[in-house]
């Protein structure tokens, strides 16, 4: 088989399959990266799985109930498709397979494991040799095959052997040179108690040698999975007090680290959701405080500074009100209208004090020729919520300054204004209109003035 490296992807749940499958895997010859086999101590798990994944180009994904609910694990599966790798598919039990694996060939474990382990050879493309060694396998924690060292015309050359019961003796295999030993026999009762002996103290070396994980478990890796099920604070650190010199130590740092961050990312965004609701200098000032450097600091300045402005611009728009509404004048409450560079937070307020003040009086406006008005003696300078310009004709609520002084009047006759009241409207000031009269082509205003 070539160098490329198969990848594991599966779940914490099923590592006894995965661990078995993977060292038959490897025994056969084939190229893989297992997690729980291929991190050195003190390097960081999360980068060493980053590392492996993207440098295998086969994916084998151990398909479950619980992998196929694992995000991690879907992850790498998305990541092995965008990629163009190789992926495999390894049924351990019914589930519900994702729709993109299911035009996948995949190995079915579930039913018949001789047939899975067939099927996954040819899927991985194993060599005929490699393929025999892993059909070959039980799935124990190692296969059946053993090493063993035998006395070979006086050399010690190591042979495969396979043991093969049959009608109480014990026939070896040389499965090196794919011939038959023939059945070891003695005539004498020492040589086979002799051999026997010798075979029952390799047998058991073996069996110990290929058990050992079960029969010495991996304190440090077994403190470690119940950590990584936890995935909690306390459970990290539980694992960071008990194993202090656990191959895992760096691995479980990073994690408290990961779960701190979401965490305080998790505060930082309900705190910013609660000041900017208040939205006041105080409660954001408080966001700033709590959260140095939070994710939302740039945006709580900036409104604090939009704050302070609108503050001293309410401030400054307060004391213009207070001035003008003293003066009770009709040109300062018309300016205070018309100001753009103040908040006018008392428009309404200071229109309805104009008609209170003042004096009324009708005043000839101009003449209407078309849709414009000429000899304009009153120029148009506020239109409440509409753009202004020189050609439109003044409407009611309008406010108007004067160009030309004239005496105003009391009413309009048939043809002009009659009944002069003796007072005259300053130019230059402002005026409220009030009422409007056209005789002919001629429009008299009624307006409100100093």
């Amino acid at each position: 088989m070539s160098s490329d490296t198969i990848f594991f992807s599966y779940s914490r749940d099923d590592s006894e399959f995965v661990l078995t499958l993977a060292k038959n895997l490897r025994q056969s010859g084939a190229n893989i990266w297992l997690d729980q086999m291929d991190i050195k101590p003190g390097t960081r798990w999360d980068k060493s799985v980053e590392t492996a994944l993207e440098n295998s180009t086969t994916l084998l994904v151990i398909l479950s109930k619980k992998s196929v609910e694992s995000t991690n694990v879907m992850d790498e599966v998305s990541f092995a498709l965008e990629e163009n790798k190789t992926v495999v598919p390894v049924l351990l039990e019914e589930c519900d397979i994702p729709f993109r694996l299911r035009r996948l060939q995949f190995a079915d474990f579930s039913k018949d494991q001789d047939r899975g382990l067939k099927t996954l050879a040819e899927a991985l493309h194993l060599t005929v040799s490699e393929t025999f060694r892993l059909t070959d396998s039980t799935m124990k924690p190692f296969s059946d095959t053993d090493q063993v060292s035998q006395p070979n015309n006086g050399k010690n050359e190591e042979i495969v052997v396979k043991r093969v019961e049959k009608e109480g003796q014990t026939i070896y295999s040389d499965t090196s040179s794919q011939s038959q030993v023939t059945p070891i026999q003695s005539n004498s009762s020492k040589n086979r108690a002799i051999i026997l002996s010798v075979s029952g103290v390799l047998i058991l070396g073996i069996f110990t040698f290929f058990m050992k994980e079960k029969i010495f478990p991996n304190k440090d890796l077994i403190a470690w999975e119940l950590a990584l099920d936890k995935d909690s604070i306390e459970e990290y650190r539980f694992y960071l007090r008990t194993n202090p010199t656990g191959l895992y130590q760096l691995a479980a740092r990073d994690s408290i680290d990961s779960i701190e961050k979401k965490e305080n990312d998790l505060a930082d965004s309900k705190a910013w959701n609660k000041a900017d609701s208040i939205n006041t200098v105080a409660a954001l000032e408080k966001y700033l405080k709590e959260f140095n450097q939070g994710k939302s600091e740039t945006k709580a300045k900036e409104k604090i500074k939009i704050l302070i402005e609108s503050g001293e611009k309410i401030l400054e728009d307060n004391e213009v009100w207070d001035r003008v509404k003293v003066s009770s004048l009709v040109d300062d409450l018309a300016s205070y209208v018309i100001n753009d560079s103040i908040l006018g937070q008392h428009k309404l307020e200071a229109l309805a004090l104009i008609n209170e003040v003042g004096n009324e009086g009708w005043l000839f406006c101009g003449r209407i020729v078309g849709v414009e008005i000429s000899n304009r003696v009153l120029e148009l300078i506020w239109r409440d919520s509409s753009d202004i310009s020189n050609a439109m004709i003044p409407a009611i609520g309008d406010i108007l300054v004067v160009k030309q002084a004239f005496r105003t009047h009391r009413r309009v006759g048939a043809i002009e204004a009659e009944d002069r009241t003796g007072r005259f409207v300053i130019i230059d000031k402002k005026v409220l209109l009030l009422e409007t009269e056209l005789r002919n082509n001629a429009l008299f205003v009624k307006v409100r003035y100093d």
